[in-house]
């Protein structure tokens, strides 16, 4: 190729026009205000409300549910956990249409001494498919002695993987 504003030096000295695409849908969802309380040993849906980013319009607060085009992404999640009396660890899961998609991403660790002091990150990254129609969730499942888990600064973050 030539030398243009829609082409690039290669290392051996000659320009190439570059493939790809967009990296869109790109989104930034998180919790809008405070923690969610989750009973203990229930596997329960998590809830964020608010949009940082959507490019494409894929998140829909009232449902909680993510919808994607066709093609491959990139996502990544993230909470903090404690119990009200101690924490044994937590779990999220990666739902997709209704049905768990991936094994559970998950913590485990025991603080018996210091109820409500001791918050557990748990994080994760994964690479889904959809069909065009696909819709995804997050659920957190946590093990207390007693009471519940609050789930605090909650978010999920993702963009379309350009191959």
């Amino acid at each position: 190729g030539t030398a243009s504003s829609s082409t690039f030096l290669r290392g051996d000295g000659s320009f190439a026009t570059p493939v790809g695409g967009a990296n869109t849908p790109a989104f930034h969802i998180k919790q809008s205000s405070g923690g969610q309380d989750i009973a203990n040993n229930t596997l329960t849906k998590m809830t964020f409300g608010t949009a940082v980013f959507d490019t494409d319009s894929v998140y829909n607060s009232s449902t909680e549910k993510i919808t994607l085009p066709t093609g491959k992404y990139l996502i990544n999640f993230f909470c903090t956990h404690y119990g009200t009396s101690y924490s044994e660890g937590g779990n999220i899961y990666i739902y997709k249409n209704g049905s768990q998609e991936m094994m559970p991403f998950s913590d485990k660790h025991r603080n018996s001494e210091l109820p409500n002091s001791h918050h557990a990150s748990l994080w994760g990254s994964a690479i889904v498919e959809s069909d065009g129609d696909d819709y995804f969730e997050f659920y957190f499942w946590g093990l207390t002695n007693t009471g519940t888990h609050s789930v605090t600064y909650k978010k999920i973050q993702g963009f379309k993987i350009i191959e």
